[in-house]
């Protein structure tokens, strides 16, 4: 309504001057019937040269105004729009290509010296300046965070990354990420919680894993994160689902001692895709990897990767001079199984011999299938005696290890050859394998069912 019946033309400083100068010939011509009212004679007032007089005077002033107002008020939208302009053409090229810094971004703010309309808006135009800081601030922060990601292959240093991440660009003093593993949580990276075990079991993490919906905890007096001198209370906890098309892949947990401002919550929830999809690649991968590197008719490592590990603790027993021991185990006689029973049992006479075998190992030790019916024994840390020991132990197992078929029951026996580190003229897993399987071949040709170690 107001551009309708104020505006004249597409120029604000036109439509003052014609304002003004048409409201100040008003006045000079009103200003003659004024004077008659307030005592001047008439003659006077009302004559052409006082009339033409009062026009000019008023003309005058109206043109004095519109020179103080472009003076006055264009100067200051000139300065004003000039500020803006740099503005957007040193900032927001920038922010579009999320190369801006968003603290150099707030360097441009525009000087606010008066308390008036063009106070005002500078303000406005200062406060959308910091919505841009902070936004280019986030971008550069989520840009970071997503290559971080990207290049840490193992799940172990993603988690660890993320995480330092968390603590620089959302504030989160203490963090956890959990992964899910056969409906089991599982830490992935923890930094900052003094007892993140007791937090995995807790019920609002397992409430999180179930529901997949974000929970929220102010001073929980139930959990506690390392301090400068001692374990304090985190005034903020929120505990984020990691989702990815749906599927539920862990949980993420972070508590702030200051607690999070609103900044802060936005980008814990801007980066929580990314972290889904770095989680669900990196789960993946090992998956895959842990297919590659098993046996399928096992479960355990196959030859590839069982000597990959066989090289790994060579070179750790040669740098550390420590003792490492080989067995190399051979089922006896199982092409007779395989005629007799057919291959199904045979293969079921493996599967067999593998689980009691692994589970006549320590924890650290390596079992791999290393042929048709061999399986090759990895044992940091052992000598010749210490191999005779677990050779016997094995051999023993599965001796006395019955395996049902019908009605009838199938029983194998072991042939075992080890060797181990430092032996004489052992320089190479080569050579370690070469003595291994001769005293395996040693044993064969004493009877098969028992243990060789070469000496």
């Amino acid at each position: 309504m107001l551009r309708g019946t104020m505006r004249r033309t597409s120029n604000v400083f036109l439509d003052l001057a014609i304002w003004m100068g048409g409201f100040g010939v008003a006045v000079g011509a009103l200003f003659p019937l004024l004077a008659v009212s307030l005592g001047v004679p008439s003659e006077t007032a009302l004559s052409p040269r006082f009339v033409v007089a009062c026009l000019v005077a008023g003309a005058l002033v109206g043109a004095c105004n519109v020179v103080l107002a472009r003076t006055l008020v264009g100067g200051r939208l000139r300065r004003l729009t000039a500020d803006m302009h740099r503005v957007r053409e040193r900032v927001v090229p920038g922010v579009v290509a999320g190369t801006s810094d968003g603290d150099a971004i707030e360097t441009h703010a525009l000087a606010v010296d008066t308390d008036d309309a063009f106070g005002d808006g500078a303000r406005a135009f200062n406060g959308v300046l910091e919505a841009l800081a902070v936004a280019a601030n986030s971008q550069r922060a989520y840009t970071s965070f997503t290559a971080t990601l990207a290049t840490r292959g193992d799940l172990d240093a993603m988690a660890a990354a993320a995480l330092m991440h968390y603590a620089r660009y959302a504030g989160a003093t203490a963090g956890m990420i959990l992964y899910e593993s056969a409906g089991e949580l599982v830490l992935a990276a923890a930094r900052g919680f003094v007892d993140p075990a007791s937090l995995i079991v807790s019920d609002p993490v397992v409430g999180v894993a179930r529901s997949g919906e974000r929970f929220e905890l102010e001073s929980p007096g139930e959990i506690l994160v390392e301090g400068a001198d001692a374990a304090r209370r985190p005034r903020s906890v929120t505990i984020e689902p990691i989702t990815d098309g749906g599927v539920q892949l862990g949980v993420i947990v972070l508590a702030s001692s200051a607690g999070f401002d609103d900044v802060q919550r936005s980008r814990i929830e801007l980066f929580g895709p990314s972290l889904a999809l770095a989680l669900h690649a990196t789960l993946a991968h090992e998956r895959l990897q842990r297919l590659a590197a098993v046996d399928a008719l096992t479960g355990m490592l196959n030859r590839r990767f069982g000597l990959e590990r066989l090289s790994e603790e060579f070179g750790r027993s040669v740098r550390g001079a420590s003792a490492l021991g080989v067995l190399m185990l051979d089922v006896d006689h199982l092409r007779s199984v395989n005629d007799t029973f057919g291959h199904l049992v045979g293969d079921r006479v493996l599967r067999t011999v593998a689980l009691v075998t692994r589970a006549a190992l320590r924890d650290g030790d390596v079992l791999a299938r290393y042929g048709g019916e061999e399986f090759l024994v990895v044992l940091p840390g052992a000598g010749a005696a210490e191999l005779s020991l677990v050779g016997e132990r094995v051999r023993a197992l599965v001796a006395n290890a019955t395996l049902v078929d019908g009605t009838r029951d199938v029983r194998v026996t072991l042939s075992i050859g080890g060797a181990a580190f430092p032996h004489s003229g052992v320089d190479s897993v080569e050579t370690l394998l070469r003595l291994a399987g001769e005293a395996l071949d040693g044993a064969k040709r004493a009877g098969r069912d028992r243990v060789a170690i070469a000496r």
